[in-house]
């Protein structure tokens, strides 16, 4: 009774805190084969795009940003192996999108996720592991009196190594890993043209660096930051069952 409890809190503090982000996390499981862990979180996405020329605009380099709300569920598969699930929505916004506007859908479409991660090499003084996971996004539109733009066929793939030691009770992880985000963009206006074009992220290496705490009654709490192009800094609360 005491997880749902928790669980309520925790669904309400990921409505009202955009600042969280979904992490990847440290490589060893965090269940054991056949049980389940569920979770709740926001994912702050920040990262710099390359789009295309399009109409009248040429190509050009911006930031991008979005939240994710979502509902994880984590299924272990072996000792050290595990398999997750995410399921929520997203909204996004471009600063500077095309010729100097701003893109921006506060709607929060819906997106999946769904991963794996585990350990590779058991070592003297850490382990070492690693995760691949892959999203999918609904298509995002801002539209005014004389122009529509549609960003759709959004996809995102990110996979790393991760190296991890447990010290006093703590699980400190991070390590390297590699993201590659690519999409459609559509313009429809009646001053500026129409046309298509795609963008995708202007570099591909990044770093991550967290920590996992299994509190009272098994329930999880984790902190990691990100550097991509951009800096992003999150939080993960799960339950264990």
């Amino acid at each position: 009774m005491r997880r749902f409890f928790f669980l309520a809190i925790a669904i309400c503090l990921v409505s009202i805190s955009p600042a969280f982000a979904a992490q990847f996390g440290p490589a060893q499981a965090q269940v054991k084969p056949g049980q389940f862990a569920l979770g709740v979180g926001v994912f702050h996405y920040s990262d710099r795009w390359d789009i295309g020329s399009i109409g009248s605009y040429g190509s050009s380099t911006t930031d991008a940003e979005q939240t994710q709300a979502f509902i994880q569920v984590e299924l272990g598969l072996f000792p050290t192996w595990e398999t997750y699930v995410r399921l929520g929505g997203a909204n996004l916004k471009v600063n500077r999108a095309l010729g100097g506007a701003e893109f921006e859908d506060e709607d929060f479409e819906p997106f999946a996720t769904v991963g794996l991660k585990g350990i590779l090499l058991r070592g003297k003084y850490m382990d070492v592991g690693g995760f691949v996971e892959g999203s999918y996004f609904h298509e995002y539109t801002d539209e005014t009196s004389t122009t529509l733009v549609v960003i759709d066929e959004a996809a995102e793939v990110n996979a790393g190594l991760t190296f991890q030691k447990e010290i006093e009770g703590a699980l400190l992880y991070g390590g390297p890993f590699f993201h590659f985000r690519e999409g459609d963009f559509w313009l429809a206006s009646k001053t500026l043209g129409s046309g298509s074009s795609t963008y995708e992220e202007t570099a591909n290496l990044g770093a991550f660096l967290g920590i996992r705490w299994v509190g009272f009654d098994d329930i999880v709490v984790e902190a990691e930051l990100q550097l991509r192009n951009n800096l992003s800094a999150g939080a993960a609360l799960s339950f264990l069952f």
